[in-house]
């Protein structure tokens, strides 16, 4: 279940305030609970205009979205992981040491060009700690995930 925005990178540290109480009130009146951890996709980036993404959490059955929540899936294949630990707002860093990693590897991400910008097939940011929870940033715990074209 997710929210759609669009959004400027400096924009981002407030998503999370902005969107996660409007979805979860919409999970509570509809029933639904989340069955991991809340997470951005990444839909559209153009560094200099924006991201259109998706702020949302996974469930374990087949939910139909209302109003501007939305229902959908991750694309299935084969996905390249990077586990990070640190400030959320460093994950901009993690991304491009990823994507260097997977330069030199000759790994091709599942992403074309648009006139809107870089269209994601499957890149997205897992949040496993609660800052609420866990004050200490050096210790949030995060996953990147990105699709890949190789078999």
């Amino acid at each position: 279940m997710s929210i759609r925005s669009t959004e400027t990178l400096q924009g981002m540290a407030t998503v999370f305030p902005r969107l996660m109480p409007k979805l979860m009130a919409w999970a509570a009146a509809n029933h639904v609970k989340p069955s991991g951890p809340e997470f951005i996709r990444f839909n559209v980036i153009d560094m200099a205009k924006g991201m259109e993404i998706e702020l949302g959490f996974p469930v374990t059955a087949t939910v139909r979205g209302s109003g501007e929540v939305h229902a959908g899936a991750f694309p299935a294949g084969r996905y390249v992981f990077m586990p990070f630990t640190g400030n959320y707002r460093d994950l901009v860093g993690a991304n491009a040491t990823l994507q260097q990693w997977a330069a030199k590897k000759g790994i091709k991400w599942k992403v074309k060009s648009s006139p809107k910008g870089d269209v994601w097939a499957g890149r997205m940011e897992f949040y496993l700690t609660d800052p609420g929870k866990e004050p200490d940033p050096r210790k949030w715990k995060s996953e990147i995930y990105y699709l890949t074209l190789n078999k």
